[in-house]
């Protein structure tokens, strides 16, 4: 492979995980309220099912979605890797702090 390839793929992945970054942080918390919305399920106290699964259902559908395309668009596969593994990554990182946030009335 040649250096300049590999310097395009790089550039691709670090755009795809920029991009990835931003999308978790405009999109994923809203995208947890409304399926906790629409399930109806309480932020305290934390730890049911029902609410594990408002955090985990955007990450899994993510990935669902960027095994997919990363599978059929060859040319953009670095950039979609990056999107995913940073968007999952930023989304995890999310999912402890909402966690720390909803279980806070415990501690005070």
């Amino acid at each position: 492979m040649s250096d300049e390839k590999r310097a395009s793929q790089l550039a691709q992945g670090l755009w795809g995980a920029c991009a990835g970054v931003f999308a978790c942080v405009l999109s994923y918390w809203s995208a947890v309220a409304r399926l906790r919305e629409a399930w109806g399920v309480e932020t305290f106290p934390p730890g049911s099912a029902a609410y594990w699964w408002c955090w985990a259902l955007p990450l899994v559908v993510l990935a669902a979605v960027g095994a997919v395309v990363f599978g059929l668009w060859r040319r953009a596969r670095a950039a979609v890797a990056g999107f995913v593994v940073a968007c999952a990554l930023t989304g995890i990182v999310m999912c402890g702090f909402g966690y720390s946030v909803d279980s806070m009335p415990y501690y005070m």
